[in-house]
C-alpha cells in the first residue's frame, strides 16, 4: 500500500485535491490517503510514528510552513517524497533545499498531479 499525506491550511485545497486523487489509478498497489488542514497537527502525527510514503505540502501556512515540514521530513527520512503545491513560484528555490520531487501551481492541475505522483510511486 503507497500511503499518502496532504496537508494545506485551506480545506477547500484539500478537497480538490482528493477529488484529483479519486482519479488517480495506480494498478500496482492500493492507496491510503490522510489529510491535515494544520502544520502542526501534521508534525505532531509524524513525531508519534505516523508517516507516509507521498506528502503532498502547502508551502504558505500558518505555524511551520510546506518548506520546515520537508526540513523535518528530511531530518528523519531520506527517501520519502516530497511534492510541494503552492501559489507562487517565489519558494521553489527553497523547494530543491529539502529536495523536494516537484513543485506544483495552485490550481493544481490533474496531469501534473498525476506526473508527480508516478514518479514518487516510481
Amino acid at each position: 500500500m503507497i500511503s499518502i499525506t496532504i496537508c494545506d491550511d485551506s480545506k477547500l485545497e484539500i478537497e480538490r485535491l482528493l477529488v484529483l486523487l479519486k482519479e488517480f489509478d495506480y494498478k500496482k498497489d492500493k492507496i491510503s490517503i490522510q489529510t491535515f488542514n494544520s502544520s502542526i497537527n501534521l508534525v505532531k502525527a509524524i513525531e508519534s510514528g505516523n508517516v507516509s510514503d507521498i506528502y503532498l505540502l502547502d508551502i504558505v501556512m500558518p505555524g511551520l510552513s510546506g518548506i520546515d515540514i520537508g526540513s523535518f521530513l528530511r531530518e528523519r527520512n531520506k527517501d520519502v517524497c516530497i511534492i510541494f503545491f503552492t501559489n507562487s513560484t517565489e519558494f521553489a528555490l527553497n523547494a530543491f533545499e529539502v529536495s523536494a520531487l516537484q513543485y506544483l501551481l495552485k490550481p493544481v492541475k490533474k496531469s501534473a498531479l498525476f506526473s508527480a505522483l508516478n514518479k514518487a510511486i516510481k
